[in-house]
């Protein structure tokens, strides 16, 4: 979640005259939002023709504008300005400006200025304020007498997400006459494509109209968290004042849920379905929209206390009917919610051979390796670390683009592609030690070629493997890992991992469960203290890819760390 200065008065961006250039706030947050008002639209005439309304309009008075001498510098000189009108350069000023906040314990942090009770020139800018309902007529433009230059007295205010809503207007105005050679009814065809533009805009007016409820409670919450961030205070601080707001708007968690799929992921879904996702303006209109999501997500998540599911079926589509929303994790691809969404099956692509000849011993199937991810993702933070390690891998091995709105990374990152390998034995090294250690009596942090006998050993009990088999396969895997020190490796004449071969047991289910045990040590120890065959690991050569090192490697880890896992489901 990006936390941004503006968000302070998101609620009240001005636009002086209803104007979108220089000196207009809302004006640059539409730029910013990937919103350009071309010629013949503007947002003046979308307010005169009654298709958007600002949420407070102030006409200024014509003696205070006039007495100001230097219009419209800021550095104020208007030493005859009556009494009565300093509120209105006040205001000016303050439009142009982000004013500044008050960050005391209990002050209106989810309030802009104008909306603020105690702030004056809000005060005077909600007195002064006409109803567009009654007059949609803005008030008469005037020769400024110092300056001689024309003035739209009045000042708007617009919300943020008032930026989507003049997209969806700018799209709905565009028309389409005729494609080649006019028609001989060219007259009838105007007329016609006028009438339809019109009833676009129309649905688009209600439309959002629709919207206000879900994003006035997320302008209160970005407005909020923009004031809390300026306190320099502890989350918990944060988490309270989210609680406080969602009193005061008698705002409940299902109302939240619901606000984001059935309103946030429902837009979403329709610009992804309708506009172009690679055009510059699209694309930055998507991240603003995913901005959204991802403040209301964790304003969520605050109330709850607990990470939002992406895979609960609430969010997640399990079948083929297609919905208004788009899933939560299309929309918001934090990237936790990305590695535990692809590593069952990323898992599962490697262990095919496992899952056959384990049958359904241990969880080497998608369904099973989503069960235990489930089960574990919230309680193991090395559960997570070992799967983001796995999506990363596979991301960097991924030479197709990322130039969609899924993906808008803008560095050029570095395909130091054994890192993320190197990290999964080490990861799944503390996930084995969480579960030894969870066990009664158990040494707490056992050495680590001790610590995989103790898993392999529990395998094996799982494999009905008993009495002197069981005993033979744990002292031929003490003395395969004798090789895991790696001390006096020949980089250049020798392998690096056992093979099934190597194991020299009758049964093929301990052969490959002492060998996965036994290479899983080697893959720990060569990620901690060497870096001799780093390319060999990561990238492809001319032989049987089944028999590659780092297939080797992977297989070997996801083997043994899921067949520890075998007891938590």
């Amino acid at each position: 979640m990006r936390i941004k200065s503006i968000d302070r008065i998101c609620r009240h961006l001005a636009a002086p005259g209803t104007r979108t250039d220089l000196g207009s706030q809302f004006g640059k947050h539409l730029k910013d939002s990937g919103v350009n008002l071309t010629t013949p639209l503007s947002l003046r005439w979308f307010v005169d023709e009654g298709w958007i309304a600002p949420v407070l309009r102030v006409p200024l008075p014509r003696t205070a504008l006039d007495s100001w001498i230097n219009f419209p510098k800021l550095n104020v000189k208007a030493p005859d300005c009556p009494e009565s009108g300093i509120w209105a350069i006040n205001l000016w000023i303050a439009s142009h400006t982000v004013p500044p906040s008050v960050v005391a314990p209990g002050a209106p942090w989810a309030l802009s200025y104008v909306d603020d009770p105690s702030h004056s020139v809000g005060l005077s800018a909600r007195e002064h304020s006409v109803c567009l309902d009654d007059d949609r007529c803005p008030p008469e433009e005037f020769e400024h007498e110092p300056s001689g230059r024309r003035i739209e007295p009045w000042i708007d205010f617009f919300a943020y997400w008032q930026a989507f809503h003049v997209a969806e207007l700018c799209e709905a105005a565009c028309m389409t006459l005729y494609a080649t050679a006019p028609p001989a009814n060219a007259e009838e065809a105007v007329s016609g494509a006028v009438e339809r533009a019109r009833a676009r805009m129309n649905s688009v007016r209600q439309r959002w109209h629709e919207h206000r409820t879900v994003f006035e409670w997320l302008s209160h919450y970005r407005t909020m968290m923009s004031n809390w961030n300026l306190t320099g205070t502890g989350w918990e601080t944060a988490e309270l004042a989210a609680k406080s707001l969602a009193s005061d708007l008698d705002l409940s968690t299902d109302a939240i849920r619901h606000g984001i799929r059935d309103t946030l992921l429902v837009i979403w879904a329709r610009w992804t379905s309708t506009y172009d996702s690679q055009h510059q303006n699209v694309r930055a209109a998507l991240r603003a929209l995913r901005d959204d999501i991802d403040y209301a997500v964790t304003f969520l998540e605050m109330l709850t206390g607990e990470e939002t599911d992406p895979q609960d079926s609430f969010w997640h589509i399990k079948d083929r009917q297609a919905r208004r929303w788009a899933q939560l994790v299309d929309a918001l691809p934090r990237e936790q919610w990305i590695a535990r969404c692809s590593f069952p099956e990323s898992a599962a692509s490697y262990l095919v051979e496992e899952s056959k000849l384990f049958e359904s011993t241990f969880p080497f199937d998608v369904a099973a390796i989503e069960k235990v991810v489930s089960t574990k993702w919230q309680k193991s933070r090395a559960l997570r670390r070992f799967c983001f390690a796995s999506s990363r891998l596979h991301d960097q091995l991924d030479s197709s683009p990322h130039d969609g709105p899924f993906n808008w990374r803008a560095a050029i990152q570095e395909k130091e592609r054994i890192e993320q390998l190197l990290l999964l034995p080490l990861h799944g090294e503390r996930i084995l030690s969480q579960i030894h250690r969870s066990q009664p009596g158990s040494k707490r942090f056992p050495e680590v070629r001790e610590l995989v006998r103790g898993r392999l050993d529990r395998a094996l009990v799982l494999t009905k493997c008993s009495g002197a088999d069981r005993r033979n396969a744990i002292a031929r895997a003490k003395e395969l890992m004798k090789k895991a020190q790696l001390h006096a490796q020949d980089w250049g004449t020798s392998k690096l991992f056992v093979d099934n071969s190597d194991v020299e047991l009758d049964s093929a289910v301990t052969r490959r469960l002492v060998a996965a045990h036994v290479n899983f040590v080697i893959a720990r120890n060569y990620a901690a203290h060497h870096d001799a065959l780093d390319d060999d690991l990561v990238f492809a050569t001319d032989g049987d890819p089944t028999e590659h090192v780092g297939r080797i490697a992977m297989t070997s880890v996801l083997t043994t760390v899921l067949a520890a896992m075998r007891d938590l489901i």
